[in-house]
């Protein structure tokens, strides 16, 4: 009986199979997934550019200002005193002084009250002063130069009340027990003959200013002179 031979196959190589070569279709995916990472690349590349370029002057360092910005302290003048004056109010504008002294201007006239001792005027017109009682002005300037105000001012004479009149031009009133002071009876805005005047036990005496257009009454043992 015949036995068949076996039919001898191929080699084998002792190194083993040879790889299999990389298909066409794995290597193109390859490729464009290079190609979209580049693309991504160039694209993030360009717009970071765009967004350095559209920054202001400056930007990219931060400078601090030396410059300092000063504001001018707030000034402490006192207030005028006399602003604001209305007709009919009273000031002191002059010391009132001993009596039988004449009286002093003083630093800083301000508001009295129409009833108060010493050298009181009475505010009878703003400026220009036209009024013949007046006999003192006061004006006031702002820093501009620009007229703040225009007093007119005339002696504050009131019938019932004592004057020390050793200086006619500047009198002080006084409290009526004061030696030597005059009590004025009436005070008439007119040149007036003293017969108009009240009488007492004494009579009556009176002291005109034609300028001014003024008479002063006073008692009888008064002395218009004095």
């Amino acid at each position: 009986m015949t036995t068949p031979s076996p039919v001898p196959g191929p080699a084998l190589d002792p190194a083993g199979p040879a790889p299999t070569p990389p298909k066409r279709g794995r290597a193109v995916a390859l490729g464009f997934l290079l190609g979209m990472v580049l693309c991504l690349v160039v694209v993030g590349a360009f717009f970071l550019g765009a967004r350095t370029s559209d920054e202001p002057a400056g930007a990219a360092g931060t400078t601090t200002s030396t410059a300092r910005t000063t504001t001018a302290p707030p000034t402490t003048t006192t207030p005028d005193p006399l602003a604001g004056m209305a007709i009919g109010e009273c000031a002191a504008l002059q010391s009132p002084g001993a009596p039988g002294t004449p009286a002093r201007p003083i630093a800083r006239p301000e508001k009295a009250r129409c009833e108060s001792l010493g050298s009181v005027y009475r505010l009878v017109q703003y400026g220009p002063c036209t009024e013949p009682r007046v006999s003192v002005q006061q004006t006031q300037r702002d820093s501009t130069g620009r007229l703040v105000y225009h007093y007119c001012f005339a002696y504050d004479w009131q019938a019932g009340t004592c004057y020390d009149a050793s200086d006619w031009s500047e009198p002080l009133r006084v409290d009526c027990g004061t030696p030597g002071s005059i009590m004025v009876t009436a005070v008439f805005h007119e040149i007036t003959p003293v017969q108009n005047c009240p009488l007492d036990e004494n009579g009556a005496s009176a002291r005109t200013w034609d300028k001014r257009n003024l008479t002063l009454c006073m008692r009888g043992s008064d002395g218009a002179g004095n």
